[in-house]
């Protein structure tokens, strides 16, 4: 269960948002409400709570500056969601230098707030286990930025990458003497690096595609290595898929606004608007930056949702085609059964 800390200046609003019944029936529970900034901030100086909410101009009631600003300053390890009543990027992009996790246009309605707190969960659990183990895999920080280099291609990828996840894992051997101990660092080192990912394309985490696959070091038919160097594989692979490699601000910036829109049917115009482009304009740089036509994307990342949904929730499979932008359930079948494989049903007993 993750608890939440609502701020929140207008009674009207604090009470529609208090009766939500996502909080009875989501893994969120709305654990207090606060009226000011001054007030928020109080209780978590004495309380703990995994998810802030707040509005990004909320003023902090304790000198200058906004309520964001003072959470930031007191390094609140939990995660910040901020509101604002403009959707534009400048807002969202302001947001996250505040450390905000995401970012959510006013009015916040009850569905919305379900799909940004669940697009969260894969970060609130990184956050939860990096506090309890209190660290990072065992190695420092350099390492970890080489490697994660190495992985989105900034420095040499593909062999290069897997002869450096060797030499890190010989350090971890003379590091750490219990073989549990290793695979312990591994586990945290692999939370690291899809943090990283997640905070670089926070629309991943939107999409439910920066979760962390199971890796627990102890399949059977392989040794823990080759299993660290399957996980490795996987990741890559994600890598990979999205192109991460390609991506710049602007596309970054695109592909934010196409997540924020994943479930409507003009996903591709409210995009350009809110980027102040021409619809040809977008189409015409994202296939020249990406190599990749953008409904092409479009498709994959609406795939990539629909299997995250399918996974974490109990929607029927109607609903998740609605909710990936597809008016029917038959043509959300047909191809989701051709990008995985397997037709939703199927997916979701075995998937």
């Amino acid at each position: 269960m993750y608890t939440v800390l609502y701020v929140e200046e207008e009674e009207r609003i604090r009470e529609q948002v208090k009766a939500y019944r996502f909080w009875q029936e989501s893994e969120f529970s709305l654990k207090k409400v606060a009226d000011r900034g001054a007030a928020a901030l109080a209780l978590l100086e004495k309380e703990d709570f995994d998810v802030v909410i707040a509005d990004i101009r909320l003023p902090s009631g304790k000198g200058k500056g906004t309520f964001a600003e003072s959470v930031r300053q007191m390094n609140y390890s939990g995660a910040l969601v901020l509101l604002g009543s403009s959707c534009s990027f400048e807002a969202a992009r302001e947001g996250m230098h505040l450390g905000a996790l995401d970012f959510i246009p006013r009015p916040v309605g009850e569905r919305k707030l379900m799909e940004v707190l669940t697009g969260i969960v894969p970060e609130l659990e990184r956050r939860r286990a990096l506090k309890a183990q209190g660290k990072q895999g065992g190695i420092s920080e350099r390492q970890m930025e080489v490697l994660y280099g190495k992985l989105l291609g900034k420095e040499d990828g593909g062999e290069g990458l897997k002869k450096y996840m060797e030499e890190i894992l010989n350090l971890l051997e003379k590091k750490y003497p219990r073989e549990e101990q290793r695979k312990e660092a591994v586990f945290q080192i692999f939370q690291e690096l899809y943090r990283r990912i997640g905070r670089e394309f926070p629309w991943l985490l939107r999409i439910g595609a920066a979760v962390m696959e199971e890796w627990d070091g102890k399949k059977k038919e392989k040794s823990w290595k080759e299993d660290v160097f399957t996980s490795l594989d996987q990741l890559e692979g994600m890598v990979k898929r999205f192109h991460l490699d390609r991506i710049d601000g602007t596309v970054n910036r695109i592909l934010e606004g196409m997540a924020a829109h994943l479930g409507e049917g003009a996903c591709l115009v409210e995009t350009a608007d809110e980027l102040e482009l021409s619809r040809d304009y977008v189409r015409i740089l994202f296939k020249q930056r990406m190599n990749m036509g953008q409904n092409e994307y479009l498709t994959m990342m609406r795939m990539e949702y629909g299997k995250s949904l399918l996974n974490r929730t109990n929607l029927k499979v109607y609903q998740v085609a609605e909710r990936t932008g597809y008016g029917t359930i038959d043509y959300f079948s047909r191809l989701f059964k051709a990008y995985t494989g397997m037709t939703p049903a199927r997916f979701r007993r075995e998937g």
